[in-house]
């Protein structure tokens, strides 16, 4: 992990307060920072997937994951080897997820989200923080097909969507 580099996502990050997209404003108020008992006992990293997926609800989800699934998110997931088999599926599929775990392909990510519709998304779990997941990250970013993304310095939120203008947020969870 590289030095202060946390400390420099904190000084250019925002809550609510920074937000004016009324897409991302809603799904920080009503998904990422809303009471739920249950959450509450745990660590914010730990059930931001968790809120991710009570928020958005997606139908079908990707999973390019070396790591296990709750049982709930399970039910709705497809396990893919790699992007070639994620491109090559005929399935339909709302949300991507990918770890620091699976050899990153932006270029091939990108490439099957030319096959989702709208309000599609990715969801890259930044935990590990290495060099080649920063890569992975700024090439999400600056997709022309990607038009909104928020940055959790532990996660990383990118979405399809055509309504909205190409968007990108600092936000501290």
């Amino acid at each position: 992990m590289r030095p202060f580099a946390y400390f420099s996502f904190w000084l250019k990050s925002s809550n609510e307060h920074g937000i004016h997209s009324p897409f991302v404003f809603n799904w920080i108020m009503q998904g990422l920072y809303v009471k739920n008992p249950v959450w509450d006992t745990m660590p914010k990293k730990a059930v931001f997937v968790e809120r991710v997926f009570a928020y958005f609800k997606p139908q079908k989800v990707a999973w390019l994951s070396d790591q296990p699934v709750s049982g709930k998110i399970a039910q709705q997931s497809v396990f893919f080897s790699s992007v070639d088999s994620l491109r090559n599926s005929e399935t339909t599929i709302q949300l991507i997820y990918i770890d620091q775990t699976k050899k990153l392909d932006a270029i091939g990510i990108i490439e099957a989200l030319r096959g989702l519709g709208n309000n599609a998304f990715v969801l890259v779990d930044k935990r590990c923080q290495s060099a080649e997941l920063r890569v992975f990250w700024q090439q999400l970013v600056s997709s022309p097909k990607i038009t909104v993304t928020m940055d959790f310095y532990y996660f990383g939120l990118a979405f399809v969507r055509k309504e909205q203008l190409k968007q990108h947020f600092t936000i501290r969870l």
